[in-house]
């Protein structure tokens, strides 16, 4: 039976920031891979992410339609030579 003091595993966890949901999580990542426009079509299932797109400076096209947006996403990164989402 091995013992481990509660000193040795305080030492072992990384820092915490702040509480953040899983879209706030997505949203911050992509900012941090410098993602500055993103096609997005909002639906039920996707408007969390939506909801904190609205709170970064990643600016979202809305497409009519869902393929639209990925050929969008395509020739925004063939125009561009940045990431296309």
């Amino acid at each position: 039976m091995i013992k481990t003091s509660r000193k040795a595993s305080a030492r072992k966890q990384g820092e915490r920031g702040p509480a953040m949901s899983g879209s706030e999580i997505l949203v911050a990542c992509l900012e941090r891979e410098g993602v500055d426009t993103i096609f997005a079509y909002p639906g039920g299932a996707s408007m969390e992410i939506h909801q904190a797109l609205t709170r970064s400076k990643i600016r979202t096209v809305l497409p009519r339609h869902e393929q639209v947006g990925a050929f969008a996403a395509c020739g925004y990164a063939r125009a561009t030579g940045l990431a296309g989402v």
